[in-house]
């Protein structure tokens, strides 16, 4: 590692062929320019790699002047002097949803903070990914300025092999584009989600990087692959967008945390390895190998496990359901060979508690809530109360069927928890109960406050002990993983009710000074997720399709067709009008998710059962059941996935026994001779160098 700093450059080289260098421009540092590795291009010089810092208090970063460079532990670290301006608005906001502006002076331009500091890690990086050597370099910032606190660091980068994204391919399950998306000069690839129509139609621009999508990046051009991913997880939320006719993809990065002066973001690590060969199907399969070497690493950190999907029903009814039904509907399951099922929240909520009073004239008012708006983790009356849910889950526990209910990342906003817990709800930027967007029904939980995880994890031990083996988070990433809460005062100095301005004149104020405080919720989540895990020994569902938790959520079919290996250990739903444009069998889609792990749910609607109407209309027992007895044959044993060639199905192979989906008729070649079980048939065989494999088998091959 050397570096060398002329009058206009900070140049570095390492050891494995990577040089960078940071520009400067009169003294100050413009960011991250250039970066090669042993001659290639790894991005576009059009923008350099830089910090966008602001305080919540509207005092953003103008310029970073350069101040030294020095060697220290491994890494070259550069030293600059963040300079401030005044920006007009702060995220504060009034009562009234005003952004609230700086009053500080507008006149005297940036200057720099007595004693604030910025710096630039940056280090030489070498890891081997599926027997592949990757090379390159990570950066991280330190920020440190006294009295400009801060929570969030915005990594504004673009990454581009050869130096333009056009030819390139990208492959990023949990975004709101095609998983694996080919870049034209016409093509606009976005990861965040627009939807016209609504009042709001930008839901959601970043996305949370570990909840949402799977935690890094890998981009890859005829001859080589790019990887992008941080040292360790944390609360970042990222955007990635190539607009129409440009030629860079952006990579933005959000690291949010505490409000805090002093912070150091996860170090980025950049690293690129030749393909090792042209076949498509084996860089998918190298891409399986990386996701699944960095998902466990992430798993350790966070001490969580990964929770295997299982073919499972959805067991539900948007009314009070008939709790009798669930016995014959566990029944059904059982010689179906499901075992495993949603069953639908039955806490007192708005539905249980509050519509049935207004029964009669329900219609004259507006909307109530449903019951995903909980006013107590206690099991309704009208269920029986705890006794009842364990006579609900009974025939379940007798057969041997997982079950598992929802809770949500909220509550009704007519909980009377409130009086029980000041600090059970997060707050927004204007000081308001945090409602995501849900209108007057619901409010975020607080998930920082300890009072509110004892009052869970005692009610879900309950649950538990009444027959329940699992949970599934709603809401786990606009309203748990990626929630920020914004407090001007601690819960306990909070003075109950409201204000109003006729009372002026009557309210006594506080004369202590506000000590503004905004709280990631973040690795909060996380470590609730690990305590289900670890001390009631449940199983994590969440409505996400990233790394933590077990996926059940919606997916876009036209996204999913092709490329199921991507949303492996996923359950999600199955919409029929897509099967019917796309002309695909429905046995054959169902086939091919069971084939990654990827459950199309089987709705059962609890109040129309046992009729025909209660299932979902595209379940066909006569072919999927079949499919469900040879999956329960192999399952165990499906533990490290590849695809195979032609789109010839999925192999899977656990130490020496490997697993066969073949979603075509074709010879399979095997290593000497082997004995084989065609699970749906039942059929044994034996077989020596290879046999042949027909559409729609599962074959176990020992």
């Amino acid at each position: 590692m050397n570096h060398i700093l002329s009058g206009n450059s900070i140049d570095i080289k390492f050891k494995n062929g990577l040089c960078l260098n940071l520009p400067i421009d009169k003294g100050y540092v413009k960011g991250i320019e250039k970066v090669l590795l042993t001659g290639k291009s790894l991005r576009s010089c059009e923008e350099c790699i830089t910090p966008e810092i602001a305080t919540p208090y509207g005092m953003e970063v103008d310029k970073y002047e350069f101040i030294d460079i020095y060697e220290a532990d491994g890494a070259v670290v550069v030293r600059t002097k963040p300079y401030f301006k005044v920006g007009h608005r702060m995220e504060w906001a009034e009562h009234a949803l005003h952004l609230r502006i700086n009053t500080s002076s507008w006149s005297q331009g940036s200057k720099p903070l007595d004693n604030g500091l910025l710096e630039w890690i940056i280090k030489e990086e070498n890891e081997s990914f599926d027997g592949e050597e990757y090379c390159g370099f990570s950066y991280g910032f330190r920020y440190h300025c006294p009295g400009q606190p801060i929570y969030q660091i915005e990594d504004k980068a673009t990454w581009e092999l050869g130096g333009n994204a056009c030819g390139n391919t990208i492959i990023m399950r949990g975004s709101f584009n095609k998983p694996v998306a080919h870049l034209e000069t016409d093509t606009y690839y976005y990861t965040g989600w627009d939807l016209p129509g609504i009042p709001n139609p930008h839901v959601f621009q970043h996305l949370p990087l570990y909840a949402q999508l799977q935690g890094f990046t890998f981009q890859f051009d005829k001859e080589h692959v790019l990887l992008t991913v941080h040292e360790k997880p944390s609360h970042v939320r990222s955007l990635f967008l190539k607009e129409k006719g440009d030629s860079k993809l952006l990579h933005f990065n959000q690291f949010c945390f505490d409000l805090t002066d002093r912070t150091d973001t996860p170090a980025r690590r950049i690293m690129v390895s030749k393909r090792a060969s042209d076949s498509f199907t084996d860089l998918v399969n190298h891409y399986l190998r990386v996701k699944d070497k960095i998902h466990e690493s992430i798993y350790g950190y966070y001490g969580i496990k990964l929770d295997s999907v299982r073919p499972s029903a959805h067991v539900e009814t948007w009314n009070i359901a008939k709790a009798e039904n669930f016995s014959g509907i566990f029944e059904q399951l059982h010689k179906w060979n499901i075992k495993r099922a949603f069953v639908m929240p039955f806490w007192k909520s708005n539905e249980t508690e509050i519509k049935p009073k207004f029964s009669e004239r329900i219609d004259d008012f507006g909307f109530f809530g449903n019951m995903c708006c909980p006013l107590e983790l206690e099991i309704a009356d009208c269920y029986g109360g705890w006794d009842g849910l364990k006579k609900i889950l009974s025939k379940a526990v007798e057969l041997g069927i997982e079950t598992y209910s929802w809770f949500g990342s909220h509550f009704s906003s007519l909980s009377p928890l409130r009086k029980r817990m000041k600090n059970i709800f997060a707050r927004d930027v204007s000081g308001q109960f945090n409602r995501n967007n849900y209108g007057h029904v619901l409010y975020a939980v607080n998930q920082n406050s300890q009072e509110y995880q004892e009052y869970l994890f005692d009610r879900f031990k309950k649950a538990r002990d009444c027959g329940l083996n699992g949970l599934f988070r709603d809401s786990h990433t606009n309203m748990a993983a990626d929630t920020i809460n914004y407090l001007h005062i601690p819960y306990e100095k909070e003075v109950m009710g409201g204000a109003t301005a006729d009372r002026v004149g009557f309210l006594e104020s506080e004369n202590s000074q506000n000590s503004d405080m905004i709280l990631s919720m973040h690795d909060t989540e996380v470590r609730i997720q690990k305590r289900f895990q670890e001390e009631l020994g449940m199983f994590y569902y969440v409505e996400s399709i990233g790394i933590l938790g077990t996926p059940m959520c919606g997916t876009n079919y036209d996204l999913v067709r092709g490329y199921e290996y991507i949303f492996s250990n996923v359950e999600t739903n199955l919409n029929c009008k897509k099967l019917e444009y796309y002309g695909d069998d429905v046995s054959f889609v169902y086939f091919r998710g069971l084939s990654v792990k990827l459950v199309y749910q089987l709705n059962i609607e609890v109040n129309k059962f046992p009729y025909r109407e209660s299932l979902d209309p595209w379940w066909s027992p006569d072919t999927m059941v079949p499919m469900l007895q040879g999956y329960s044959t192999v399952e165990s044993h499906m533990t490290r996935m590849y695809l195979l060639e032609d789109d010839r199905g999925i192999l899977w192979r656990d130490g020496d026994i490997e697993v066969v989906f073949a979603y075509k008729d074709f010879s399979y070649r095997l290593a000497g001779k082997r004995k084989i079980l065609e699970t749906i048939g039942n059929q044994s065989f034996e077989a020596e160098n290879a046999f042949e494999a027909e559409k729609m088998k599962i074959y176990l091959i020992k």
